[in-house]
């Protein structure tokens, strides 16, 4: 396994399960890499192993998919790093390998996070690092481009922060003429 962030957090986690498991792990310790760091990663992993052996790759992405204020950036480079999930996912199945992705809750929003999901707790990197390591084994065999959220329900939740009321933004025919 090659695990970008592992010296820390959730990647430091997974290395540590699945070097418990008998895997044998590769860390970077570079973490803010996406979308051009998972796809060369990925491409240099497809071409050094994995087209002629198969196997799993799972991508992990942050819950931005209801949008996050102030990180329109970083949010739509995750949607591409989930596109290239799905998008590899397809057209690597019958090659045997599988691709998916694992969405825990941002870590912006931690500190506020247990109030706005139906868990009503923060959840641990263990829980991630169990689904991602799922995702890995071969009992996710028959499993390919899904996106697995670990997040306690945080997506089925309102918005993210709140926002100030802009005063410039009228609400349609409430104009004086």
């Amino acid at each position: 396994a090659v695990i970008t962030g592992g010296s820390t957090g959730i990647g430091k986690t997974i290395a540590h399960e699945l070097c418990l498991l008998g895997c044998s792990v590769v860390l970077a310790s570079r973490y803010n890499t996406p979308p051009t760091g998972t796809f060369l990663v990925t491409k240099y992993a497809y071409e050094a192993y994995l087209k002629e052996h198969g196997g799993a790759i799972v991508n992990i992405l942050v819950a931005m998919n209801k949008g996050f204020p102030y990180a329109s950036h970083s949010g739509a480079s995750r949607a591409a790093v989930e596109n290239l999930t799905k998008s590899l996912a397809y057209e690597w199945a019958s090659r045997g390998i599988r691709v998916n992705s694992v969405t825990p809750v941002p870590d912006q929003v931690c500190t506020s996070y247990s109030a706005h999901t139906p868990a009503r707790r923060l959840g641990t990197v263990e829980e991630v690092s169990a689904a991602t390591v799922f995702l890995l084994s071969p009992a996710a065999a028959y499993t390919t481009g899904t996106n697995a959220i670990v997040d306690g329900g945080w997506n089925l939740a309102g918005a993210l922060v709140p926002l100030p009321q802009h005063v410039r933004y009228p609400v349609y025919g409430t104009s004086k003429l």
